[in-house]
């Protein structure tokens, strides 16, 4: 249970920094993209 109660905390960062990076990755996709359209 000890192993547990750490690795749990991991994951959820873990999940929290994917996420977050997929997110700045849309972001600055979508911003590139509106960009395209106005040249």
């Amino acid at each position: 249970m000890k192993t547990r109660k750490t690795f749990i905390p991991l994951v959820i960062l873990l999940v929290t920094f994917v996420f977050t990076d997929v997110a700045n990755n849309f972001v600055y996709a979508s911003s590139d993209y509106d960009r395209a359209l106005e040249q």
